[in-house]
């Protein structure tokens, strides 16, 4: 509601501000009787309409009142409608006692008694407040993994995402698309295709609904046989008979801030988020698959990719109250399953 009268009263000011000889305002509200506008005159004050009142005024009209019971004008006619006679009006007298009472003096002097901190517990709070503050509130996976590689080889750690922003389509010239734009392309057909279909037909309907562009169809159908090596897996036919499929499952998840910091005695909590590309239900649990478009051995994708994807199974198994038995990584570019071990925490 506070939202909603700042707003009434800015565009209130705009209407005021740019009218150039009158201001008209047409109000839906009952016209007001000088008994009402006496009433209104009751919340205002030196010139100035009470804070409570204008939160609660009802239209512009009411704030208009209001403006109106402030103006010396209007000081006549309120009173001339007033119910109480100026004869029976009596001043009111206000002492301030500046002794204070003895029961709470005693009570303030109660709570001013110095007690003594240790040592150990003056290091506490002068060391507690810093480590929090390095601690974010919320955070994606990627950024988590470049924390905990940040000492070791972290320009190894490979976002096959775009990091700049595109131009709109009427300003830009159809041009190849680069390494990690031709993965988003391949990450994006699997994940909204119906892969049971001709990849040609597919690629026309996802052109179509504006899913694709047609740089990133062109790269699809130049990739068709890594697709088809994919479709043709045993990993495919696992996930075309589980239940539950679920892609591009965005989550978030709390996790404790020591992954982020190493120090387990701050206590705190932070919110992980990131997106699945495929997690299915097995017999034996969940099943999180990841698609990759490096150009990478397959000890060099699980260097890179293991500590996130375990991030993964872990945010899958507290989202999901279900174990994740099952990590493996889809290369297309040596067209084979790569299975991840799965570390419990």
């Amino acid at each position: 509601r506070r939202k909603l009268m700042s707003e009434n009263l800015r565009l209130l000011y705009v209407a005021f501000t740019r009218a150039k000889e009158k201001l008209i305002l047409v109000t839906g509200g009952k016209s007001y009787t000088e008994e009402k506008l006496c009433e209104k005159s009751l919340f205002s004050e030196n010139g100035k309409v009470y804070a409570s009142q204008v939160c609660d005024a009802a239209s512009a009209e009411d704030l208009l009142l209001y403006c109106l019971t402030c103006h010396p004008k209007c000081e006549p006619l309120i009173t001339a409608f007033s119910d109480v006679d100026e004869k029976e009006r009596e001043d009111v007298r206000v002492e301030l006692e500046e002794e204070m009472p003895e029961d709470i003096r005693f009570a303030e002097e109660k709570t001013k008694t110095d007690i003594p901190l240790t040592e150990e517990e003056i290091k506490r709070r002068c060391t507690a407040l810093p480590q929090k503050k390095r601690i974010p509130a919320k955070l994606s996976v990627t950024e988590l993994v470049k924390n905990k590689l940040a000492d070791e080889q972290s320009e190894q750690f490979i976002v096959t995402e775009p990091t700049e922003m595109r131009k709109p389509k009427f300003m830009s010239e159809p041009e190849e698309l680069s390494g990690a734009q031709a993965g988003t392309a391949m990450h994006t057909f699997v994940s909204t295709a119906d892969l049971s279909l001709p990849i040609e037909k597919e690629t026309a309907r996802l052109v179509s609904e504006n899913v694709m562009t047609e740089n990133q169809a062109e790269v699809v159908l130049k990739n068709r046989r890594k697709i088809e090596a994919f479709k043709k897996s045993e990993l495919f036919k696992k996930i075309s008979g589980a239940k539950n499929i679920r892609k591009e499952e965005y989550f978030v998840a709390r996790i404790p801030s020591a992954e982020f910091n190493g120090d387990e005695s701050a206590g705190e909590e932070i919110l992980l988020q990131g997106a699945i590309d495929l997690l299915c239900e097995t017999e034996n649990g969940l099943l999180l698959l990841d698609y990759k478009t490096d150009r990478a051995s397959a000890e060099e994708l699980i260097n890179r990719y293991e500590k996130q994807l375990e991030y993964y199974a872990y945010a899958a198994e507290k989202c999901f109250g279900k174990p994740v038995t099952e990590i493996c990584i889809w290369s297309f570019y040596l067209s084979r399953e790569i299975r991840v071990e799965i570390k419990r925490r």
